[in-house]
């Protein structure tokens, strides 16, 4: 059986937007700051909860994605931050039988920050969807930044170590040196492991390393 829905779905002061193998889109659009719904039969919404206390307004509302029958490729998605804050993503593939295969990430967002994400779906029942961080040297400062800013870095040292060999890599890599660049990840990795419950939180770890892996996969 087939996957019938990709649904994507995110709780943050964050906005989704997809774009799927043709081109068509889905979602907010940072440009204009309207919703777009290009893909056929595709849906964004919020699901928002009022205070029962107060009466006020969800001011972080989750917003879900839903794409019915989706075509088989690759999906760019982008996590929009309209708010500075931390993220949970959500990518389900809905079976036919009702089954979900969901992949789950973390991470850190600002006001106008993009995290991107490829999704690779193919439908097939063992692995309908694949998906990874697709980081760029710029995000990954980003979120070293950021994971410094809201604690879950917790020595300045550690996020100056780790932005200066990405610096580093960088450099190898416009310089045509890629190998070496690979290996100054390598040890950025290494870095970020060495550091899991010391002065870098599990959250963080997790997808600081995924945005080195990629970068380490695609110099």
């Amino acid at each position: 059986l087939c996957a019938k829905t990709l649904l994507t779905w995110l709780s943050s002061p964050a906005e989704l937007l997809i774009t799927d193998p043709t081109g068509n889109k889905t979602g907010f659009e940072p440009v204009t700051k309207l919703i777009v719904r290009n893909i056929p039969n595709s849906g964004y919404f919020m699901d928002a909860i009022d205070n029962e206390e107060t009466g006020e307004p969800d001011q972080h509302p989750t917003k879900q994605l839903g794409i019915p029958n989706p075509a088989s490729g690759i999906y760019k998605l982008d996590v929009i931050g309209i708010a500075t804050g931390t993220y949970v993503l959500g990518v389900d593939a809905i079976m036919e039988t009702g089954a979900v295969k969901e992949v789950i990430f973390k991470g850190v967002t600002d006001s106008g920050t993009i995290n991107s994400f490829e999704l690779n779906y193919s439908g097939s029942p063992e692995q309908p969807v694949m998906a990874a961080r697709a980081a760029t040297f710029d995000s990954t400062r980003k979120d070293i930044e950021l994971s410094l800013t809201f604690g879950l870095i917790t020595n300045q040292g550690i996020a100056s170590s780790l932005t200066q060999k990405l610096n580093n890599a960088e450099e190898s890599k416009n310089k045509g040196n890629i190998k070496p660049a690979q290996n100054i990840l390598e040890a950025l990795i290494n870095e970020i492991e060495a550091q899991t419950g010391k002065h870098i939180s599990n959250d963080a770890v997790e997808f600081l390393k995924q945005d080195a892996q990629y970068l380490k996969e695609h110099l």
